[in-house]
């Protein structure tokens, strides 16, 4: 700003009033300087509606900007919640012309635009696009059948899924039923085609009772690409019987054996929200190889998940169970709720609880028929191995990290638990496998016999258990009696194991003969502390934890095949009372390999457990949003061997009742 003399100014001023002019007079100017930021231009939201159109195929539209640095051409879905789905360019420069056109119609529809024209930050009607049916692709529609049972039931109704939404029909007793949406063949010429899908359709069948939603078996429920009208939807049933084989299981060279005395005991547990019917329990007198009933006229609705367990062992023999097993092929993928698995779902868990798709592929999972129960005898006491045994592996960069965590739990009743936490980029099954063992320390030689192996990533976990392309393993081990045997030499020395496993040989694809020798030791132990390896009295689960880095690590098949490796601090290691909190890391430093520590589950990663599944090892659960958990409570009590009590909380409050159970592993 110049500065100008104000009695001057004021002369001036008064001079021009009296009509008396200033000539050759420049002492006096208005000088100003320019702003010191351009005043930025006015932006306005570019945007609109469409209707009509599904959630799976877009329509492409062309705004006809020609403004540089904007993108005219975009692709935008409905939205099945939404009558008018929105749509928008985003900020636009105020008084840019636009002129909307249809460059792609989704397959399927004829869309229109309305209100194409105009000025950005106009006041004109805002564009819209419509979208019909193209009359010119042929439609076909879906229609089925009911049983009278279940159409007579209150709210009995049928619900059909599509990309065009949710079409419901209540029955009120009708036994046949067409619904309106119609399906069509999308063939995909061109997956990279963000408008190239298949059209899928799915049927469920529910009825409303006590407040609660119950499922129905749908056959032939689910579809895609329609090339006629579907008439053969059935639903047959809302109560699922169990059925499966309890079968001897013989060691390698071994013989049968009949049932000892006072048979076995089988009997529900609750696994998810639902508490398992009255008077679950039943009792088997004796092997078959053909399949039983075990439970009759059971409901499904969410929360309905229960574990197998074995109440009562038969004389002399101990017995396993396994569901969902090779007696029923697996097609999978497969939809557990919203998470898809591939393979046999392995473990003890019967699933009735938000069941997957309801076609013929998957109608297994509605009844499930793989129920394997396998007992075998007790080891004499000169062939009994006891304690839980790790391995630690690391790979071969220049600062070899770890990328590779697996456990083996022995137990004096012959049975075995082996899980595997790999570092998710090795691409390695991360796994638990559960069976019996067979020792001979004469010859000294062990043979593992598996009748449950899951992985996270789908079918079965790695090594040493899935030995490249075994001849006659197709990914699910419950097949037969005997399971899949895999033998191995070993050498025991004090707190050590070493265990050397021979592949198979050649097959028809090229595979060649495996090696591979897992040199496992006691973890470190320290009495009266968490800090060691700890089993559960049922032999189902193993969990070890190391105060050193502050990781515990958790396997069982205590209903689904599960692995949680997770971080946990405590105030103070050395009480034998208090509580401990999951944290999302506790390790750092070069020495660790990334996925080392986080919650893993042999499903798949988490999703698969049931609403209130029980089983994991307390605060387990995931903290990556970074919340502050609940603590855990924690309690040792003394003995021989010692005892660990643990507990989840809710904000303090105990919520698991009773505490879970463990006795510290102890190596024979």
């Amino acid at each position: 700003m110049i500065s100008i003399n104000k009695s001057s100014s004021l002369a001036a001023v008064a001079l021009a009033g009296m009509g008396i002019g200033i000539a050759g007079c420049d002492s006096i100017k208005d000088v100003r300087s320019e702003p010191a930021t351009t005043v930025p231009e006015q932006m306005a939201v570019l945007e609109g509606t469409i209707t009509g159109l599904g959630n799976k195929r877009p329509v492409r539209l062309n705004a006809g900007i020609t403004r540089e640095g904007y993108e005219p051409i975009q692709y935008f879905f409905g939205n099945l919640d939404i009558p008018a789905t929105p749509f928008s360019y985003g900020s636009i420069p105020v008084g840019t012309p636009y002129n909307f056109s249809i460059t792609q119609n989704p397959f399927g529809k004829v869309c229109t635009v309305q209100n194409g024209s105009g000025t950005v930050g106009g006041t004109g009607p805002k564009p819209s696009v419509s979208c019909v049916d193209d009359p010119a692709l042929p439609r076909y529609t879906i229609s089925g059948t009911a049983v009278s049972s279940f159409a007579n039931l209150p709210g009995a109704a049928v619900s059909l899924s599509t990309e065009e939404g949710v079409e419901r029909i209540e029955l009120a007793g009708a036994t046949a039923f067409t619904f309106t949406t119609k399906g069509f063949n999308a063939p995909i010429s061109n997956p990279s085609d963000p408008a190239a899908s298949q059209f899928l359709w799915n049927v469920i069948a529910t009825y409303q009772q006590d407040g609660r939603t119950y499922n129905c078996r749908v056959l032939n429920g689910a579809g895609a690409n329609p090339t006629a009208n579907v008439t053969n939807v059935n639903v047959d049933t809302c109560l699922f019987t169990v059925t499966g084989t309890v079968q001897y299981s013989a060691p390698a060279g071994g013989s049968a054996q009949s049932m000892g005395a006072d048979g076995l005991k089988l009997a529900l547990r609750k696994l998810g929200q639902a508490d398992p019917p009255a008077n679950s329990e039943l009792t088997i007198s004796s092997f078959s190889g053909s399949a039983i009933n075990f439970w009759t006229e059971l409901p499904s609705y969410v929360g309905a998940a229960y574990d197998i367990v074995v109440t009562q062992n038969p004389a002399g023999q101990k017995c396993i169970v396994s569901t969902f097993a090779a007696a029923v092929a697996a097609p999978g993928p497969l939809t557990f709720g919203t998470t898809a698995v591939a393979g046999a779902y392995q473990g003890s868990t019967l699933w009735l609880s938000n069941p997957p798709p309801t076609g013929a592929a998957s109608s297994h999972l509605w009844n499930p028929n793989g129920v394997s129960v396998r007992c075998r005898a007790l080891p004499a006491a000169q062939n009994v191995l006891t304690g839980v045994y790790q391995r630690i592996q690391r790979n071969t960069a220049t600062t070899p990290v770890i990328n590779n965590r697996q456990f083996l739990a022995l137990f004096d009743d012959g049975t075995f638990l082996f899980a595997t936490h790999a570092d998710r980029p090795l691409n390695i099954g991360t796994g638990v496998e559960h069976g019996f063992y067979d020792y001979n320390p004469v010859a000294g030689t062990i043979e593992f016999t598996l009748h449950t192996d899951s992985s996270v990533i789908g079918g079965r976990s790695n090594l040493p258990w899935s030995l490249s392309n075994t001849p006659g393993f197709t990914g699910v081990v419950s097949a037969a009696a005997g399971g899949r045997t895999v033998p191995a030499t070993v050498v025991k020395g004090g707190d050590t194991l070493s265990l050397t496993f021979v592949g198979p040989t050649a097959t028809a694809a090229g595979s060649p003969n495996v090696t591979s020798t897992l040199e496992m030791v006691e973890p470190k132990t320290a009495s009266m502390q968490m800090m060691g390896p700890w089993i559960s009295e049922d032999h189902r689960r193993l969990f070890v934890y190391n105060f050193d880095t502050g990781n515990g690590f958790h396997a069982g098949v205590n209903g689904p095949a599960q692995v949680q490796d997770a971080c946990y601090t405590y105030p103070n290691t050395t009480e034998t009372s208090g509580y401990y909190i999951r944290r999302t890391s506790c390790i750092t430093g070069p020495q660790f390999a990334q996925g080392f520590a986080f919650v893993d589950n042999a499903g798949s990663n988490g999703a698969t457990y049931p609403p209130g599944f029980i089983g994991a090892f307390p605060g387990s659960q995931s903290v990556l949003d970074t919340r502050s958990p609940s603590p855990n409570l924690f309690e040792i009590l003394p003995g021989n061997p010692e005892v660990l009590l643990v507990e989840m909380t809710d904000n303090g409050e105990p919520i698991d009742e009773p505490p879970h159970r463990f006795i510290r592993a102890q190596i024979n």
